[in-house]
């Protein structure tokens, strides 16, 4: 059986067309590639199968005579989470050239920032080299090649947050502050910093998204103030999102420990490894999490966790850099699972289409539309 036939039998499988015939043979495929090891799953990705298991098994599959129960529940296991391990055998292979054309495509992003220095010039950063350093003789590539082309010196008497590296809509990048620790930002964001930290605390500024892992050192906390709140540390691991377009502020900690202060209401929440705090108006609420699906982002992945879809779309919207068009008026679907960010979006927008029902386009002005 060729890919388009299978990908026909997985389209009427996600229409609830199939036959009992059908069923049981992409059941049999599945099985067989899970054992293949063709299609890996996560440990997320096994719990939201198991979880999402039993009404797919009651509604569409019907074990037959000649199949037994036991191996049913186990290919629906990975029927279940068609949702993004289609991606190993749907869009990681080639397509069927009707639904690979796509005229209006968008690229994935990439390694892209500006730095905004002190002195008010500005400076587009290389994609291709992993990163930048901020050390006491000035600002590096990581390789080691000057970033500022020999132009410009910093001035190590400044303590204020006044030099900024900006990420568009679309990029990314990495970067070292001057006390070692190292900083991951992800789309539209952005992070001000000094050239040198203080002796009483080494502070930044910080919108959107971006990964901390913070040097220790003695008695100097480190602060992550945003617009509504702040993060005090002294060494640890730690992710933050307070884009101005999601609901929540979300701090999620890996490793160490750190307080979650509310600006508005000088009210302090401490977190353990493990947990995240959700800060809303003048609330803070604290959840246990599996931490390292909230830094998927920076490791090249989309992490959805019963993630609804104006979230999903507005995560694509950044790393794109398109517009969605009508977010407030999208359903309320649901999405677990991951899918790799270097894909283009025509082909996470067809995974989305295969578990969802739903049906989109790109249209030519970078603007994705749900269709009636």
């Amino acid at each position: 059986m060729n890919k388009q036939m299978i990908h026909r039998l997985l389209e009427k499988y996600r229409q609830g067309t199939c036959s009992d015939t059908e069923k049981q043979l992409l059941a049999e495929l599945f099985e067989q590639w899970h054992a293949e090891d063709n299609i890996q799953l996560t440990d997320a990705e096994q719990a939201t199968a198991e979880a999402e298991m039993w009404a797919r098994l009651r509604q569409q599959l019907k074990p037959v005579r000649r199949f037994p129960v036991l191996k049913v529940a186990a290919a629906a296991v990975i029927l279940a989470v068609l949702s993004f391990s289609t991606y190993y055998f749907l869009v990681k292979e080639d397509l069927a050239p009707e639904q690979q054309l796509q005229v209006n495509d968008v690229a994935p992003g990439g390694d892209k920032a500006l730095l905004k220095l002190s002195n008010g010039r500005t400076v587009e950063l290389r994609g291709d080299k992993n990163g930048i350093i901020v050390g006491a003789q000035g600002i590096t590539y990581a390789d080691g090649s000057d970033a500022l082309g020999g132009k410009d010196q910093l001035d190590d008497h400044q303590v204020r947050p006044a030099n900024v590296i900006t990420t568009p809509p679309g990029g990314q990048y990495q970067m070292t502050l001057p006390d070692g620790s190292k900083v991951w930002l992800n789309a539209a964001s952005s992070l001000s910093y000094p050239s040198r930290f203080g002796e009483s605390e080494r502070r930044v500024y910080l919108t959107g998204e971006a990964y901390f892992e913070v040097a220790h050192a003695d008695g100097l906390r480190f602060v992550v103030e945003t617009a509504h709140q702040e993060v005090n540390v002294l060494g640890t691991h730690f992710n933050v999102n307070v884009y101005e377009d999601e609901p929540l502020s979300r701090t999620t900690l890996l490793a160490g420990r750190v307080e979650v202060l509310n600006r508005e209401t000088q009210k302090a929440q401490a977190l353990l490894p493990g947990q995240q705090s959700e800060l809303n108006g003048d609330k803070i609420a604290v959840k246990e999490v599996n931490a390292e699906e909230y830094i998927a982002w920076k490791d090249g992945s989309f992490q959805f966790n019963d993630t609804d879809l104006k979230s999903v779309m507005r995560q694509l919207s950044r790393w794109y850099n398109v517009e969605v068009v009508g977010l407030d008026r999208l359903p309320e679907n649901r999405y677990n699972g991951k899918l790799p960010k270097d894909i283009n979006l025509s082909k996470v927008l067809q995974v989305l289409e295969l578990t969802s029902g739903l049906k989109f386009t790109i249209n030519g002005e970078r603007r994705i539309e749900l269709m009636d």
